[in-house]
């Protein structure tokens, strides 16, 4: 990811991206041509329940997943906890998940599915919206309400994921159907990781210009390093890098653009998982499970 560092506008961002696209229009045109024996059935993107399960498999990784790294770097890189500490934090969330899950069933005989994905995903987004408030002066406490809320979101949504992709297609399609929605859950985490790698390093060269560390009396040689630290987590050796005379303030000013970076991108998966509870309103249809297996509506 360069875009950051070299401008989106580069050759060295443009190119990938620009690849990127072009492999997938081919594959999808590839794929079409085959029809009957792709590996890839675009044509059952034509049931909107099975575009949904799609959409979300990726869309739950990408405001899960993909928050986890900074969440981690936060919590070991700045405020210290080793990786037992660490993981052990992070059970707030994982626990919840395990607790919740065996329950999905009952909220599916409660609510239509298209209800149940809308309160997995809304929950995730109120969850991620309270973990936006973080400080730099914040111990992970914090994090502790939007972490049980992300366990409980994701209970609810990513079970019933599988079932509705494979119960609205034809019953010769729920092999492929699996697998097609199985293969978005680590493009979903990919995808999150690289945009927010990519928002949060922007945030942190933001707030960490040349002009805020030139007041703070870096070394113009250092700057860079103090940034690429602050990004990696490394404060430790940021600290044992600076000047004592330059060292606690820049220090507070690593936490507050550190912090001010996982809140942009909390804040931002918010909006995500909110669009994702819009997108779960309107795909997800009981119905499709009834007439995807017609042979009138089967594809083409």
């Amino acid at each position: 990811m360069t875009g950051p560092e070299d401008g989106w506008t580069s050759a060295s961002a443009l190119l990938p991206l620009v690849g990127g696209v072009l492999l997938v229009a081919g594959f999808v045109a590839w794929e079409v041509r085959r029809r009957d024996a792709a590996m890839f059935d675009v044509r059952l993107l034509r049931v909107p329940s099975f575009t949904g399960a799609i959409v979300l498999s990726f869309v739950c990784r990408v405001v899960t997943f993909g928050v986890l790294p900074y969440l981690i770097l936060w919590l070991s890189g700045m405020l210290g906890h080793s990786p037992l500490g660490t993981g052990l934090r992070l059970l707030a969330m994982t626990a919840f998940i395990m607790l919740v899950a065996p329950f999905s069933g009952l909220f599916l005989k409660l609510m239509p599915t298209r209800g149940v994905m809308a309160l997995g995903t809304g929950i995730t987004a109120v969850g991620l919206l309270t973990m936006a408030r973080v400080g730099p002066d914040d111990s992970w406490l914090v994090m502790l309400p939007g972490l049980v809320l992300l366990g409980i979101g994701g209970a609810i949504a990513f079970p019933p994921l599988m079932g509705i992709a494979v119960g609205v297609v034809p019953a010769e399609r729920a092999g492929m159907a699996s697998g097609m929605t199985n293969t978005f859950f680590p493009l979903g985490t990919a995808a999150g990781v690289a945009a927010f790698g990519a928002v949060f390093s922007t945030r942190i060269d933001h707030d960490l210009d040349d002009a805020r560390l030139a007041a703070l009396h870096v070394p113009e040689g250092m700057r860079q390093q103090v940034r690429d630290a602050v990004a990696a987590g490394q404060f430790g050796h940021l600290e044992r890098a600076l000047p004592a005379t330059a060292r606690e303030p820049v220090l507070d000013a690593a936490r507050s653009a550190l912090t001010g970076g996982l809140a942009t991108i909390c804040a931002a998966a918010a909006v995500i998982s909110l669009l994702a509870a819009l997108v779960s309103w309107t795909l997800i249809r009981d119905r499709d499970e009834l007439t995807a297996k017609e042979p009138a509506d089967a594809p083409a």
